[in-house]
């Protein structure tokens, strides 16, 4: 017996809501932990829901990720695989470019990005500069406010900062993580972190310290002004508020 929400449940419930959206996503990243232990077994379980899906879907490992467990059990999805070292890559069939940024080491909890992500990064980047785009990876470049998590880190964000400040197309950077929503200003542009797709436990200003987030999931919108828009759609609700 176990108290934690049905996570799998809840995710077939997610995918549910995307499709009943008017308009629907033309895209959905999620946005890492996207496992418990990155078993194998774990991994087949969710390719067996995200089956469902009727909108493109792109990955970004996390911290309990096992990124080459996840490989194997997406090995269709080769972007995954367009580098050895780390799961970056980058598409350019939307108006909206996206670039996923890896930000996990097995040696860290925290975030970690080494010079041959960051150099790759600079190029992409450098290569596109007047395309508007969103920087996916799964640890916040920002200080969160929960100490657990803070505590861990994130090697070499200093210089990840000098690049997204150098970029100025990067209309967003999205991650996860932290399982709830927080919104900073970063280096020029507007840094979240998305809720989980389940009710969590987060940190908050009860009694107790600690509060439960509904489950949820953040919505960007870009239109042809070049305005990028955040909402945040809860599964409970049929609304969608912006944020940012």
């Amino acid at each position: 017996m176990h108290y934690m929400p049905n996570t799998a449940d809840y995710l077939r419930r997610t995918i549910d809501r995307l499709h009943r959206m008017h308009p629907r996503p033309g895209v959905i990243l999620a946005t890492g932990d996207l496992a418990e232990r990155g078993s194998p077994h774990e991994y087949r379980r969710l390719r067996s829901i995200l089956n469902r899906l009727e909108i493109p879907y792109f990955l970004v490992p996390g911290n309990h990720d096992d990124r080459e467990a996840l490989r194997r059990a997406f090995r269709d999805h080769r972007y995954l695989s367009t580098f050895e070292n780390h799961a970056g890559y980058a598409f350019d069939a939307w108006p909206l470019r996206i670039i996923a940024l890896d930000s996990t080491d097995p040696r860290h909890i925290g975030g970690y990005v080494d010079h041959e992500r960051l150099a790759w990064l600079d190029a992409e980047l450098s290569a596109h500069p007047r395309r508007p785009t969103i920087l996916a990876l799964h640890h916040p470049p920002f200080r969160t406010g929960v100490p657990a998590m803070d505590a861990h880190g994130f090697v070499n964000v200093e210089a990840l900062g000098e690049i997204v400040r150098a970029h100025p197309q990067i209309a967003r950077i999205i991650s996860g993580h932290v399982h709830t929503v927080l919104m900073r200003p970063w280096n020029g542009t507007v840094a979240c972190t998305a809720p989980s797709t389940s009710p969590q436990f987060v940190i908050g200003r009860s009694r107790l310290g600690i509060g439960v987030e509904a489950a949820g999931m953040l919505l960007h919108e870009w239109n042809f002004n070049a305005e990028v828009r955040t909402y945040i759609a809860r599964l409970e609700s049929s609304d969608e508020q912006q944020i940012a």
